[in-house]
């Protein structure tokens, strides 16, 4: 009798779950506020956000890859940022833009978006600047 030898294989197949948030940059120019700004508190520069920074859960976002805004040189400065982009000292840490860890549910709401705010940046002029310190941009 002849002995017959079969196999089988099993595949598990393991799907990570993923989660996203958004970065927004709110233009606060105008407002009177110095700080705890909301997104109602100005205009979003829609065209400067990140619509879908995604990863897995458990990991991190890497903002080297997020090609980030460099509003400065558009004559912008920092005011304020919302999110995991404060230290613990309540003051803004810039390093931490478009970095924080992904969790469960993030993205079902706008609870995790970071939301960065900015004002025209001022320079002042005085009747002892020199022409070559003084903006020709408008």
């Amino acid at each position: 009798m002849p002995i017959i030898l079969r196999r089988f294989f099993f595949y598990l197949v393991y799907n990570r779950e993923t989660a996203s948030y958004k970065l927004h940059y709110i233009d606060v120019n105008g407002s009177t506020k110095s700080n705890g700004f909301t997104a109602n508190d100005g205009t979003e520069l829609t065209n400067h956000g990140i619509s879908n920074v995604s990863g897995y859960v458990g990991e991190s976002s890497d903002p080297t890859k997020l090609n980030l805004w460099n509003f400065t040189d558009d004559g912008y400065v920092l005011v304020d940022a919302s999110g995991n982009v404060k230290g613990a000292d309540g003051n803004v840490d810039i390093s931490k833009l478009g970095k924080q860890e992904f969790i469960e549910g993030m993205g079902d709401n706008n609870d995790h978006d970071q939301y960065v705010y900015l004002k025209h940046a001022v320079e002042e002029i005085t009747p002892e600047t020199s022409d070559s310190d003084i903006p020709k941009d408008p």
